[in-house]
């Protein structure tokens, strides 16, 4: 459109077109900081999310270990639970995984229905 403005309003259109490219630019810049902030923040959370980790994982291992020592268990006792907790883990992981691929599937599937219903009205 630069050159249609230009030929046709002379300085103005000129101008007019370097003020949608501030316009542009602007936006630009207020996206990258926006998600500049935001990657910081996930950062963040990823980094407590860790932390939580290692203490439940050390919190556990104290508790099994007081366990077998006052022997209310048996390693072989031990072990199933442990299993049995992993695979339960495993399980909602991949169920999660699962509805993850599904909702992303849909939102493609609707921005393309969006983007078909946009060309049709152009034409």
């Amino acid at each position: 459109m630069g050159w249609t403005r230009y030929i046709l309003l002379g300085d103005i259109g000129q101008q007019l077109d370097l003020q949608d490219h501030e316009q542009r630019l602007r936006r630009l810049a207020i996206s990258t900081i926006s998600k500049s902030r935001r990657d910081g923040e996930q950062d963040a959370r990823i980094d407590e999310l860790e932390a939580e980790v290692l203490q439940l994982s050390a919190g556990l291992a104290a508790l099994v270990g007081v366990i077998r020592d006052k022997h209310v268990a048996t390693d072989e006792e031990i072990g199933k639970c442990l299993d049995a907790a992993t695979r339960a883990a495993e399980t909602a992981l991949a169920k999660k995984t699962a509805d993850t691929a599904d909702a992303a599937r849909a939102q493609a599937k609707a921005a393309a229905a969006r983007k078909l219903e946009r060309a049709r009205r152009r034409r």
